[in-house]
C-alpha cells in the first residue's frame, strides 16, 4: 500500500490574522458581526492547500451562512446571508489590492 497526504491541516499565519481582523472590521461597518479565530481548527480543508508553502494570508468559512452540507439533512443557505457575504468578499478584494489591507 501507498499513502499520500491530500488534506493538510490549515496552519496558523500571522497574514492571514491581520486579513481577518481587516474582513471584522468591514463587517462591522455594515452592523455584522463576524467571527475570527486567532487559531485555526485542525481539520484539513481547501484552504490549506492554498496554504501550502508560503506566507501569504489564507482565510476560510466565507461562504454563505447555511445548514446540512455535507450530509444527508436537506441542505440550505440563508438567503439574507448573500448580500452581507458578496460584500465582504468584494471589500476584502478591493482593499487588498489596493493595499490598505496585507
Amino acid at each position: 500500500m501507498t499513502f499520500v497526504r491530500r488534506r493538510p491541516p490549515l496552519q496558523f499565519n500571522p497574514a492571514a490574522a491581520a486579513i481577518g481582523k481587516h474582513a471584522k472590521s468591514i463587517y462591522a461597518e455594515i452592523g455584522k458581526t463576524l467571527t475570527v479565530s486567532d487559531s485555526v481548527g485542525g481539520g484539513g480543508t481547501d484552504a490549506a492547500f492554498a496554504a501550502l508553502g508560503n506566507d501569504k494570508p489564507v482565510l476560510e468559512r466565507f461562504g454563505l451562512a447555511n445548514f446540512g452540507a455535507h450530509s444527508n439533512d436537506n441542505e440550505y443557505v440563508h438567503i439574507d446571508s448573500i448580500e452581507p457575504r458578496l460584500y465582504l468578499a468584494t471589500r476584502l478584494i478591493m482593499d487588498v489590492s489596493r493595499g490598505v489591507a496585507k
